[in-house]
């Protein structure tokens, strides 16, 4: 079952159907959930956590996220935490990839000094 099939089953918000209240979920919280788990896995790179122990600190600030931007909506949802957690997990690792897909640029050689 898709995305939006699945949201539209629970996301029907008054007038609003899925790809809007999604939307409205995605695009506000979109910042702040990437950098709850930037800083997340930043700080357990630095202290040795896992990523399953900083996902389970960060699942209390996400599901405040997002329920937050939901209500701000207008909708009544229950977050499923193992979900969620999945998601930050996911999100975490797509995180970590993209970041190691980014490679310092290659010295240029030095330029030699020529006297005329």
């Amino acid at each position: 079952m898709s995305f939006l099939s699945v949201a539209g089953s629970i996301l029907r918000v008054g007038d609003a159907v899925a790809p809007e209240v999604a939307s409205a979920m995605f695009s506000p919280a979109a910042g702040a959930l990437v950098g709850l788990v930037l800083n997340g896995i930043t700080s357990a790179e630095q202290s040795g956590n896992t990523t399953e122990q900083t996902v389970q600190d960060l699942l209390p600030a996400a599901t405040s996220i997002v329920n937050t931007v939901l209500q701000a909506k207008g909708a009544s949802v229950t977050i499923d935490p193992a979900q969620l957690s999945n998601a930050l997990t996911q999100l975490a690792s797509a995180m970590s990839l993209l970041a190691g897909a980014v490679k310092p640029a290659a010295s240029a050689p030095a330029a030699s000094a020529t006297t005329a």
